[in-house]
């Protein structure tokens, strides 16, 4: 793949281009500074090629059959030009999308194009052709006209359709047809973009716009941005001629009076990144060949009358989603998976109509922030306990009634990023988690109207920040600890310290033992042991807030949280870990034996614990703990951190967990990814020498990486990305690792300037989404395949030559500038270049 499009390249295209012989995808879209040139000639070599993306380039002269005759084509784009001469009389059989819109070909639109099955749509309008137009080829598969249209003409048609006399801001827009909306970059009309003299963005949020969206849009195929956000009285259908805007990556639709249908043909809009269509009127199902939009960042359709199976065809391609919103609508059946975007921050599907159980799939989406499924009434489903894999701030399953029954899991207690937390109004039952005071981030929790039962933990919740929590409406039974009444607390009903009045719902019980208090409770006497429905006034209504206060002064005051786990952990095994307040300072006395763990695995084994108390071990998602069952042996406790050898002599299967060990019971490998690490690195980790591969990405590491990684001389893999890692992450002037093959640190925020001078053997090199800056490194002494330093802010130009071992070359998102080397094209192996978004100006 090779994208280069929307930047300020000057000259021409190159010939070498020509030499990708193996190339299947080339977008060179919307170049306006190119000099006026042709299609190569080599372009006739690219045998492989499947889509050609060649539209705003300054090209001219007349098509070559060559070009259009190439035999893997399926897409040919070549709209926006100054192609002339006449159209040609063979195209590929392949091809299914063909565009010459925008050019200045003459002649007759050939009747051959009918007797091509592959072709499903094309685009010959705004040419020069006769007025003769053949009906076999304009009213069927292709789009025609014989008349030109300026864009001034368009914006006019759009202007008149959604009624601009009543617009906000009209300026430009009010002049009939003749003035140019565009002056090179320079808008003449509001809400405009241009670029090269060509439309580029319309924003007309939010300005009063009425009436309907004009098909005429259509034309602008220039258009990368659209937005008609915020106009109550914009109506009508989405126009589906729409579809034909194959360069649009934001279309925004939204808090208008937009109805019907969402057309099937929008599924041809593959430069979508951004589609919001929420807050609008619109009915019918999804179309499943949404899917197709595989460059998807943000899809809301929230709040409209969408009904039917949301299709599992859309989720499987969104795989570069982040936020993704189909909530208030009517979707029917089970809810859509599986999700395979890596990079998901949002998911709301609340408040539909969804069947069947709760996917235990979404438990392993790991970069979901916060997650949406209430209102689900017609759900038969419980909490999977895989949503203990979560790092949610907001995790949403209430209002589902009868349909989310079950207990709450205890994996819940491992959402230590919790803020917010709503599981009211449904229809759990048993008791709650023992250890819900490990919520310490909590702000609000509602567990109110289920079939809670038992009685309500103490402490119940520790967190300082909290504003509002509600157990009422459910069958806890008294007493209720002290911990129940924060200001922002309800245990029971409207319950607080200082009001009796307001009791909306208590209990009618019976116990052998009678529950004693300082106020008077009236009790029916069923069954012993039995609890009823929630029933209205069996507390006696004349209980002054006073005597509700004297009691609560009865109950238990403790807030302290008990130790961590992993102390009481530990104290159940014949070994045991002290630690003083310093984490860097590590007391053992633990049992290792000296016939089987000589000094070496002493000294490993401080390195590690230093290592797990640095990361806040005792909060991992996984320390070897989770993985004991209730009937293990805790004499035989190999594999949790802290507890025996690291390495296990003669026994690998048993290291801590994370560890591999090597034939001497070194740790050769650690594998800790996405596996709730907090905290810095620790100096002492660079002496474990032995170290092969390290894997910490995809954690909560900060601070810098220790001088001391000098000494890890056998590391062949180092992956610690997406942390919060800061620093320059060499710390010597080359780098330090000999033996090093792939290294993996994108998504942090290291700066400076990396050198891979020292690092003969690297293959892969992700450096990407940092703040590394200067020139682009010095490569010529190393054969990598991937190079990723996208998102970055290196600049300068780009160098000469370039490793030909490349088949991965990304530098998009950087200040690169000055021209494109030639030798790009020489590079055979190459499958993926991306430089767009960079400052390429001579």
């Amino acid at each position: 793949m090779l994208y280069l499009g929307r930047n300020n390249f000057t000259g021409t295209i190159p010939s070498e281009y020509g030499n990708l012989a193996f190339l299947e995808y080339m977008d060179l879209t919307i170049l306006p500074k190119l000099e006026k040139g042709t299609v190569p000639s080599s372009f006739s070599n690219l045998n492989h090629i499947i889509e050609l993306h060649l539209a705003g380039c300054n090209l001219q002269g007349s098509i070559r059959t060559s070009l259009i005759t190439l035999p893997q084509l399926l897409i040919l784009d070549l709209s926006h030009n100054n192609l002339i001469g006449t159209f040609p009389n063979v195209i590929s059989t392949t091809l299914t999308y063909l565009s010459i819109f925008n050019n200045n070909l003459v002649g007759r639109i050939p009747t051959l194009l009918t007797s091509y099955e592959n072709l499903e749509d094309c685009d010959l309008r705004r040419n020069r052709f006769d007025n003769n137009l053949p009906p076999t080829v304009c009213s069927s598969m292709c789009d025609c006209d014989a008349q030109t249209q300026s864009q001034e003409t368009v914006l006019y048609d759009v202007y008149r359709a959604a009624q601009g006399h009543m617009w906000v801001n009209n300026t430009g827009w009010d002049n009939p047809p003749g003035r140019e909306p565009c002056v090179g970059n320079n808008a003449q009309y509001y809400g405009l973009k241009c670029q090269g003299g060509i439309v580029t963005q319309i924003d007309l949020a939010y300005n009063k716009l009425n009436g309907t969206i004009s098909p005429s849009l259509a034309l602008l195929g220039g258009l990368t941005h659209l937005s008609f956000s915020g106009n109550r009285n914009l109506a009508g259908t989405l126009p589906i001629i729409l579809s034909n805007l194959s360069n649009l990556k934001i279309l925004i639709i939204s808090f208008t009076s937009i109805s019907g249908s969402i057309p099937t043909e929008y599924s041809s809009l593959i430069s979508l990144e951004h589609l919001d269509f929420s807050h609008n009127y619109l009915t019918g199902s999804l179309p499943s060949s949404f899917g197709a939009l595989y460059q998807i960042q943000s899809f809301s359709l929230q709040n409209n009358l969408l009904s039917g199976t949301f299709p599992s065809s859309v989720i499987i391609g969104f795989i570069r989603s982040i936020t993704f919103r189909i909530d208030s609508n009517r979707f029917t059946g089970p809810m859509p998976e599986p999700f395979l975007s890596s990079y998901l921050q949002t998911i709301n599907m609340g408040n539909n109509n969804f069947t069947g159980t709760i996917p235990s799939h979404y438990g392993s989406l790991i970069s979901v922030s916060s997650l949406e499924l209430g209102s689900n009434p017609s759900l038969s489903a419980t909490i999977p306990s895989s949503f203990g894999n979560l790092r949610v701030a907001y995790l949403g399953i209430s209002n589902c009634r009868q349909g989310l029954s079950g207990s709450i899991p205890e994996t819940i207690n491992n959402l230590t990023t919790l803020t917010n937390l709503f599981l009211n109004s449904n229809h759990l039952s048993g008791s709650l988690p023992n250890d819900l005071a490990g919520l310490i981030n909590m702000q609000y929790l509602d567990l109110s109207d289920n079939k809670l039962t038992g009685t309500i933990p103490n402490p119940t919740l520790y967190s300082p920040s909290i504003s509002l929590c509600s157990y009422a409406d459910n069958y806890f039974v008294p007493p209720y600890p002290a911990s129940c009444f924060p200001s922002a607390c309800t245990c029971t009903g409207q319950l607080t310290p200082l009001s009796v009045a307001s009791l909306s719902s208590s209990y009618s019980y019976s116990s052998s033992s009678s529950l004693s208090t300082s106020t008077s409770l009236s009790e029916s006497s069923t069954s012993t042991s039995s609890i009823s429905s929630p029933s209205t006034s069996t507390m006696a209504s004349s209980l002054s807030s006073t005597s509700l206060m004297a009691s609560t002064a009865t109950l238990s005051t403790s807030s302290s949280l008990s130790s961590s786990s992993s102390s009481s952990f530990s104290s159940s095994f014949t070994t045991t870990t002290t630690t003083s307040s310093s984490s860097s300072s590590l007391s053992s006395s633990t049992s290792l034996s000296t016939s089987t763990t000589g000094s070496s695995q002493l000294v490993t084994y401080s390195i590690l614990m230093d290592f797990y108390y640095s990361t806040n071990g005792p909060s991992w998602k996984n320390d070897g703990r989770q993985n004991i069952t209730s009937t293990f042996d805790p004499n035989q406790a190999n594999g949790v951190w802290g507890v025996g050898d690291p390495c296990p002599p003669g026994a690998p299967s048993l290291a801590w967990y994370g560890l591999i060990c090597g034939p001497t019971s070194e740790v050769s490998f650690i594998s800790l990814s996405s596996n709730n690490l907090n905290g810095t690195i620790p100096s002492s980790f660079g002496s474990l020498s032995s170290l092969v591969s390290l894997d910490l990405s995809g954690n909560h590491l900060h601070g810098t990486i220790p001088a001391s990684f000098a000494g890890l001389t056998n590391l062949g893999i180092l992956a610690l990305s997406s942390n919060s890692l800061t620093g320059t992450f060499w710390s010597q002037q080359s780098c330090v690792f000999p033996l090093l093959f792939t290294l993996e640190i994108g998504s942090n925020k290291f700066d400076g300037y990396p050198t891979f001078q020292g690092c003969p053997e690297l293959i892969r090199m992700g450096i990407n989404n940092n703040l590394f800056s200067g020139p682009f490194p010095n490569l010529t002494h190393l054969h990598p395949a991937t190079i990723d330093f996208s998102h970055n802010q290196f600049n300068g130009s780009l160098p000469s030559e370039f490793p030909p071992s490349l088949a991965y070359l990304l530098m998009n998102n950087n200040n690169f500038s000055g021209t494109v080397p030639s030798s790009l094209g020489q590079l055979s192996s190459l499958m993926i270049l991306s430089m767009n978004d960079n400052k390429y100006i001579t």
